[in-house]
Formats: structure tokens, C-alpha cells, sequence
């Protein structure tokens, strides 16, 4: 996976996409989220701020550390 260093614009998500998250540093934390909330807000876009919500996601510890999110165009959880 690769970074983009500049700012989003609609376009770049007229396929969906991804937020990932890796937990740091190793330790023997779990961490169980019910639920995380984004708000996206477009560079050079008039289309007011989507919101996705993420549910359902698989505890993130010491064993599992990397975390995956899917949203489909729509903006709605995959």
C-alpha cells in the first residue's frame, strides 16, 4: 500500500476505499472497538462531508495488529 500526498477530492473514491489502522507498539494490549465514525471533506468539492460508520470489526491485540475497513462508493461499510 502506498501513501498520496495530496489532499482527496471526490474522484479518488468513486470506487470506494479503504482506512487502515495497525496497532503500535507491540504489547500485549487488545483492543475491542464497537465502532469507529469517519467524516471525509473534499478538497475543491461543494458536496457536503460523508460520513462512514464501521461496525462489526475483529479485536486488534498483540496477534492481530493490522486492521482493514472497506467502503463501497456509497460510502457504506463493505
Amino acid at each position: 500500500m502506498f501513501g498520496i500526498n495530496k489532499p482527496a477530492t471526490l474522484n479518488d473514491f468513486q470506487n470506494g476505499g479503504s482506512l487502515h489502522l495497525h496497532l503500535e507498539p507491540h504489547n500485549t494490549d487488545t483492543w475491542v472497538i464497537n465502532s469507529i465514525t469517519v467524516t471525509l471533506n473534499f478538497a475543491g468539492s461543494v458536496t457536503p462531508p460523508k460520513k462512514i460508520t464501521f461496525a462489526g470489526m475483529t479485536p486488534v491485540s498483540n496477534n492481530n495488529t493490522e486492521l482493514s475497513l472497506f467502503f463501497g462508493p456509497d460510502f457504506k461499510q463493505r
